[in-house]
């Protein structure tokens, strides 16, 4: 087995201050709420918080508690853990955690993974159709936020499945998402791993920058003109993009 080099040593050694700085966060909100102290619920709260400051997310909410469903063996079939309806109603964000009370680095596994995938989205389908309006506390935060939903349905254009972790998920998130009778609401996955929560706060909660592929993604390239510029900091180029280009970006990445 090969040796790590010192820059990858380096970077597993602040991965793992970071674990640790995430773990103590949690303690330490835990320890001072005398409502609702849930380490999983605290995770969530102060992950919604990074995202928020990045602009990832916008007036997001976190359940308490989760909302969780279960089948007759104990296994869960839907799991929700926070929400965020913004746009004017045009974008729905569902937040779902994956949290080990951990303060070290873990590997969630494919087949946790592809559950948590199935249950978060479960949850949009069963609250778009109405299925579970009479199966929650009517005054429930959860049912307030199903009965929204359920009324709003023509007006989504896309939902954003945020799945929260203090692991490393290794698996690329779903990208052909599809609800059954809501085939025109755009439905996104975001993966945000230790990994990838640890490049946000490095930036310093700047948003991550958007990298698009047109060849792989719409079949095309863009042609670009490089235009004079007077400064030495950055360089300009004029491209003309065509507007169904435009309308799936937006409906992908939203503003």
């Amino acid at each position: 087995m090969e040796k790590q080099t010192n820059k990858e040593q380096y970077a597993d050694f602040e991965l793992d201050n970071f674990c640790k700085e995430i773990h103590l966060e949690v303690e330490a909100s835990v320890a001072t709420d005398e409502d609702f102290p849930v380490r999983e619920v605290k995770f969530t709260e102060y992950i919604i918080e990074m995202l928020e400051d990045a602009g990832e997310t916008e007036g997001a909410r976190t359940l308490k508690p989760p909302y969780a469903k279960e089948d007759e063996h104990e296994r869960l079939t839907i799991k929700i853990n926070g929400y965020a309806i913004r746009d004017d109603y045009e974008t729905l964000d569902l937040f779902i955690s994956v949290y080990h009370n951990a303060n070290e680095v873990f590997r969630v596994l494919r087949p946790d993974f592809d559950h948590t995938v199935k249950i978060i989205k479960e949850f949009a389908n069963s609250a778009l159709k109405g299925h579970l309006i009479n199966e929650i506390e009517p005054s429930s935060e959860t049912a307030g936020l199903i009965q929204v939903i359920r009324k709003n349905t023509k007006n989504f254009d896309r939902i954003n499945f945020f799945v929260l972790s203090n692991g490393n998920i290794p698996f690329e998130p779903p990208t052909k998402v599809i609800i059954k009778g809501f085939e025109d609401i755009t439905c996104l996955f975001h993966v945000w791993d230790l990994e990838r929560l640890f490049r946000l706060y490095q930036s310093k909660s700047k948003r991550e920058a958007i990298e698009i592929d047109f060849k792989e993604t719409f079949d095309t390239q863009i042609p670009c003109l490089k235009m004079p510029v007077q400064s030495e900091s950055y360089e300009c180029y004029l491209a003309i993009v065509q507007g169904s280009i435009l309308s799936t970006l937006y409906k992908n990445y939203s503003t």
